[in-house]
């Protein structure tokens, strides 16, 4: 993806307003988007400490944004998905995967989660493999 494309996806992203659904519920269900700002980190160590080789496409994502939450659900923190800046994949990596080893192979990398369920955002992070930088959905069963 070109830096222009990336550029006008994220100021679409950031000019989402805020979405209410669920008329019946009180106050109704206000989601919205949210982007932070990049954060200083090291692709090289990243990928050292993590042993994965990322796309440039998160590369990139990750040098405009440190953080993106899609449709977030500001009161009742039950919906959403939170792409993790890579300061907290570096954090969570270990834990998720040691709670649900099962569900992951070498190379991958849990990029982020769905709020108000246990599903996890991966990321195919091994270059000697057909998939690698597709991004895939782990359910929690």
């Amino acid at each position: 993806m070109s830096t222009e494309k990336l550029e006008s996806l994220l100021a679409s992203i950031r000019d989402t307003k805020v979405v209410e659904v669920g008329s019946n519920l009180s106050p109704p269900m206000a989601l919205h988007c949210r982007i932070a700002p990049p954060v200083k980190w090291s692709v090289a160590e990243f990928e050292d400490r993590l042993h994965v080789t990322l796309p440039r496409e998160l590369i990139d994502l990750w040098s405009h944004a440190a953080e993106l939450r899609l449709l977030d659900d500001v009161n009742y923190g039950q919906w959403g998905c939170v792409l993790w800046s890579p300061v907290e994949v570096v954090a969570k990596q270990a834990r998720v995967v040691g709670l649900r080893s099962e569900d992951f192979r070498d190379g991958d990398l849990i990029l982020g989660e769905f709020r108000g369920d246990s599903d996890l955002v991966i990321l195919r992070c091994d270059p000697s493999h057909r998939d690698f930088g597709a991004v895939v959905i782990a359910l929690p069963i």
